[in-house]
């Protein structure tokens, strides 16, 4: 089945002939437990539904809009029974009520709606949902009892509006709603708002205008932000509906703005809000202008001055006595909300760009070294961070889990959501907030700390700067598009790179003399300067690849017995001069019968040949160690007594 757009034929009335697979044009429908359809989730709950009692042009077009819902992943195969349970529902009352409709559209939304509910309580199966969700009323959180719809009255909804949309077949200037699929924009599900309203709007000159911004905005905006637009000129519509009635274009003018700025600030809105709202208003108005839409003048009518008066902005980090309660009850969570809270923990990128990560996220370079790929919608680019081995195992484990729920399909995020969509971007700060309401998670005032996603990666921005890394690089591993963004972290420490990026493409020798090969993975070149700065440490002979984050290194000059070690050829002049010292120590022990001291200091020896051996050689062969180990041994079993004080011996 294709795009519902390019298959609905409108013919006579509302009627069309939709181009339907063979499965769903048939007349029952039935899969079994296990059983799937192409690219499509496995049936967990198997069931039949039979399409009977309607006319032939009503089950077509229910037909199609049920399967185009199955078929773009917005309702799913593994509910299969109970989807089809509401779908009989609203057959059933169809056919009671309008047995000879042609078309769902016939009837009003609203007449339409209030029949089924009727229906559904004259026979006692009006059954709202009751939920509870969390918000933060008061600044500590509480709890709120909500209705939801019938399943059966929001089954029916959503059918009708994949008819209705695909039954208009106006100019898209003429429909006061977009959808994305109208704009043929992209999204990554992640948000529940997939389309753009003007109904607000009440003035036509405005909304016509509004439109047209709206779709100049798209060509290099998100949906989102056509969606704020849009908010922000209803705003001002109302306010010129209610102290302006009648005005045209032509009458919008400096006092009048001027006005309507006044307004917001005596609404009570906070100063962000009234600067949104305001820079808006002020694309739309010189947009206008400079194309000359809608009559509105070309003159500037809002300067930089009268936006509202912005405190510093302040990093909003999560102190670490919150991080290490929440570490305390994170394993209370799901595996999944648990493995995207270590992630963000570390990576601090925005939640909508860890729900909408792809499955295939990881790179490795020639170190073995791990690396993020996400894409950043805000920017519109692919994203590459260095991540800690552990946070690279978190990732595999989740791709493990991911396969395997999603077997039958293409699976296509890391953490699936419903229906085949990534996780909503509510999923995990609700999550964390009813963790912390039931653990009694608090901040350093003793107040229940109420959490949001962002605070993740301004802690992650914060500790990075505070760690000394350069703004330029923290700049680079949050995605910022400005050093501005940046700044608002932390104060920034004056720091410089310690190493030229070539560094990165010598060969690698671990401590037993080892090459690190190639994993073919290939790491954009400032991706790897982070992963330098942020996730390595320097050493005199070499770099430690024992993340920043995981603190100090647990074993104290033991660096050339880790596996965590890393050198190359530059450093070999350094290796050399530590393997005379080590040598010289090693005779001091025979001589003074420091049997620990000779036994921990050989280890060290041996590394050290066979790292200098490998990096001479070019190859890293073995032969080539054991020969220059054996060589090693005989300088060291002949060499004199230093008369020198000794060094002290590695403990």
């Amino acid at each position: 089945m294709n795009d519902a757009h390019s298959n609905v034929a409108v013919g006579e009335g509302c009627s069309f002939i939709p181009d339907l697979d063979e499965f769903w044009a048939a007349d029952t429908w039935q899969l079994s437990n296990g059983e799937s359809l192409p690219g499509l989730a496995v049936v967990r709950e198997g069931g039949a539904l039979h399409w009977q009692g309607l006319t032939p042009s009503l089950t077509a077009e229910l037909k199609w809009a049920a399967a185009h819902k199955f078929i773009s992943h917005e309702w799913t195969l593994a509910r299969w029974r109970t989807q089809l349970a509401l779908l009989r529902s609203v057959i059933t009352w169809l056919a009671d009520d309008a047995p000879d409709s042609a078309c769902l559209l016939d009837r009003d939304l609203a007449y339409s709606v209030a029949s089924l509910r009727t229906h559904l309580l004259a026979r006692g199966r009006y059954r709202p949902q009751r939920g509870r969700y969390w918000r933060r009323g008061g600044g500590t959180g509480e709890t709120v009892s909500c209705v939801h719809n019938d399943p059966v009255v929001t089954t029916f909804n959503v059918l009708y509006r994949v008819l209705d949309e695909a039954h208009d077949q106006r100019d898209l200037f003429a429909k006061d709603v977009w959808s994305a699929r109208d704009l043929g924009v992209h999204t990554n599900g992640t948000i529940r708002a997939q389309r753009v309203s003007f109904t607000g709007i009440r003035q036509r000159w405005l909304r016509d205008a509004a439109k047209r911004v709206a779709l100049v905005r798209l060509s290099s905006h998100s949906l989102a932000d056509a969606a704020a637009l849009t908010m922000a000129l209803k705003h001002f519509s109302r306010y010129l509906d209610d102290f302006h009635p009648g005005i045209t274009a032509a009458g919008i003018d400096r006092t009048l703005v001027l006005g309507f700025l006044h307004a917001l600030q005596t609404e009570g809105l906070s100063a962000g809000t009234r600067a949104g709202t305001t820079t808006y208003l002020r694309a739309f108005l010189e947009i206008c202008g400079r194309e000359g839409w809608g009559g509105i003048t070309d003159r500037p009518l809002i300067y930089r001055d009268d936006y509202p008066r912005l405190g510093a902005a302040v990093p909003r980090y999560l102190p670490s006595e919150v991080l290490s309660q929440l570490d305390a009850h994170l394993h209370k969570l799901p595996d999944p909300l648990q493995r995207m809270t270590r992630i963000i923990m570390e990576c601090g990128m925005r939640i909508s760009e860890l729900c909408a990560m792809p499955l295939d996220c990881l790179l490795r370079d020639d170190d073995g070294d791990y690396f993020l790929r996400y894409y950043q919608g805000k920017q519109r680019k692919e994203h590459v961070v260095p991540i800690s081995r552990e946070v690279a195992a978190i990732v595999q484990e989740q791709q493990v889990a991911t396969q395997a729920q999603q077997r039958n399909m293409a699976a296509r995020w890391l953490f699936p959501g419903h229906a085949g969509r990534p996780l909503t971007r509510q999923t995990l700060p609700a999550a964390l907030n009813r963790l912390a309401a039931g653990c009694g998670i608090s901040g350093l005032d003793g107040q229940r700390v109420w959490f949001e996603a962002h605070q993740f990666r301004h802690t992650v921005g914060t500790s990075l700067i505070n760690n000394g890394v350069p703004q330029h690089l923290v700049q680079r591993f949050l995605g910022h598009e400005s050093p501005e963004m940046t700044n608002t972290y932390a104060h920034i420490f004056d720091s410089t790179l310690k190493r030229a990026l070539d560094d990165y493409r010598t060969k690698k020798v671990d401590v037993t003399g080892a090459v690190v090969e190639s994993w073919g993975d290939s790491i954009p070149d400032d991706a790897l300067l982070l992963k330098r700065t942020v996730l390595a440490q320097a050493l005199p002979n070499g770099h430690c690849h024992l993340p920043v984050q995981a603190g100090p290194c647990p074993h104290a000059n033991a660096c050339l017995t880790c596996t965590h070690f890393r050198t190359s050829e530059r450093f070999l002049p350094n290796l050399k001069q530590q393997l005379a010292e080590t040598e010289r120590i090693l005779q001091w022990a025979q001589d003074n019968h420091a049997t620990r001291q000779l036994e921990m200091n050989e280890r060290v020896r041996k590394n050290l040949v066979k790292m200098i051996t490998a990096l001479e050689s070019g190859t890293g062969g073995t032969a080539n160690a054991e020969r220059r180990d054996r060589g090693a041994l005989a300088t060291s079993s002949t060499a004199s007594p230093v008369a020198l004080a000794m060094p002290t011996p590695k403990v």
